[in-house]
Parts: C-alpha cells; structure tokens; sequence
C-alpha cells in the first residue's frame, strides 16, 4: 500500500521506489466477516495495483494532496463490503475515479446506502475532468467531520 510520503512525493513528481504489495496490508483492516474478506483481498490487491500504474489515479492524487486542508487520504481503502479508491477518514469522504463516459447511475444506491448507514460522504469524478475534480475538492473543503454528522444524526 502506498505511504502517504509515497503518495505526496508521486503528487509532486519526486523519484519514488516501487511498493511492494502484500497480503501484510490486511492486518490493519476490519472484516465483516472471513469469507468477505477472503473475497476482498484479491480486488484489494488488484486495485492498488490498478492506482499504482494508471496516470488518471496519479492526476487526482496531486488534486487531493495539493488542498491546502491537511488530509490523510487511504488509497483502496475497505469500509465494510466496499472499496473505496481514496478515502479520508476524519472526514468520512470517499472519493471515487471513474472512467471519462461513466454516468455513475450504477454506483448511486451504494452511495446512498453508505450515507444513510454511516454518514459517509461518496463523490465520484471522472478521469482527467477538471470540473469534476473542482467541485469535489470544493465539496471536501466543505465537509463536517464524520463525527460531526454521526452526532447531527444522534448517533
């Protein structure tokens, strides 16, 4: 998984050493039970590979790291039965690259359901769109806690 020093120096064009991925990145996730973690190691494993060697991820990396907000993103990070491509976690958001055509129809009942379950924030910006990546950046900028919505909430 890559470090969030790996993440800022490919954000700013630094020479960076190659990741290698383990099944060791499991350890500090939760299940939701064995057998759907069984299921989700191997698309873990192939999305982080997926962000690693895609230029569109690396585009929206030097978005996320270049707000002047001092976030934490975790890339291809697991919340329950889903993946998530780079999430915040004091802020509940969830970021998602999608390809160019993407009308993101398919993933809005899963968004629903993660803001309606958890008060988690799901955006989604297509590859290399710029107002796409604007809006969300303005949107993060914006954002409450997740702690903050879970108590709006009375949770």
């Amino acid at each position: 998984m890559l470090t969030k020093s790996q993440i800022k120096a490919r954000a700013l064009q630094l020479p960076m050493p190659p990741v290698e991925i383990t099944e060791t990145v499991f350890a500090e996730r939760w299940p939701t039970d064995p057998v759907a973690l069984q299921l989700l190691k191997p698309r873990h494993c192939n999305r982080l590979q997926d962000i690693q060697a895609r230029l569109d991820h690396e585009w929206l990396q030097r978005k996320l790291y270049s707000t002047e907000l001092d976030l934490r993103w975790a890339v291809a990070h697991i919340w329950g039965n889903r993946l998530f491509d780079y999430y915040e976690c004091r802020l509940g958001v969830a970021v998602m690259l999608d390809p160019q055509n993407s009308t993101g129809i398919v993933n809005s009942a899963l968004d629903r359901w993660n803001w309606d379950y958890s008060a988690i924030r799901v955006f989604h910006v297509r590859a290399w769109n710029e107002d796409d990546a604007a809006y969300v950046l303005s949107m993060v900028r914006r954002a409450t806690t997740l702690k903050q919505r879970r108590v709006s909430r009375g949770w």
